[in-house]
């Protein structure tokens, strides 16, 4: 093989080499920014002593949405920013920005939200709202997505998504 040949396969060789390590850095790059979100999304979540205490009533089943004193009340913006971090983080993962298998890490936060009835009153009410002003919705409709595939998927099936305020015990 002439020295000319050998360089050229040599010089293809190292770009192919090239490219797939480029690709490789890009897919662990992609991984690491998707780590971070999860990361930060869950800190925002977490942080926020106000946004968790209604997480909490929401969980055990002691909070009760009631139309005409909820607009303007101390929960109305804790629940819109639960809602609306759980309704961005399905917006990203529908788009590809982030992978739906990284959103195991909130999905039962999330089916305890989503799944719950005062929850869903707050979203029928929300969705008269949003027509009443011409507004297109479903309200949060990435969130409601979401809670649709957790409830097909089987995460909001059992004892972890049946709302009540009582516990089993534990051993039970």
């Amino acid at each position: 093989m002439p020295i000319g040949e050998a360089l050229t396969l040599l010089g293809l060789l190292l770009t192919f080499l090239s490219v797939g390590f480029t690709g490789r850095q890009l897919q662990r790059s992609r991984q690491t920014t998707q780590a971070e979100f999860l990361f930060n999304i869950t800190t925002w979540f977490l942080d926020d002593q106000s946004v968790r205490e209604l997480y909490y009533k929401l969980d055990y089943a002691t909070w009760t949405f009631d139309e005409n004193a909820f607009t303007g009340s101390i929960d109305e913006p804790h629940l819109d920013k639960l809602l609306y971090i759980l309704n961005l983080v399905d917006q990203l993962a529908e788009s590809g920005q982030i992978n739906k298998s990284g959103l195991r890490i909130l999905e039962f936060e999330a089916s305890r939200v989503l799944h719950n009835p005062e929850v869903q009153k707050y979203f029928e009410w929300l969705d008269k709202e949003y027509r009443r002003v011409g507004r297109p919705g479903p309200a949060y409709s990435g969130a409601r997505r979401w809670s649709e595939r957790l409830r097909t998927s089987g995460i909001a099936d059992g004892t972890a998504t049946t709302f009540t305020s009582e516990r089993p015990s534990v051993g039970s």
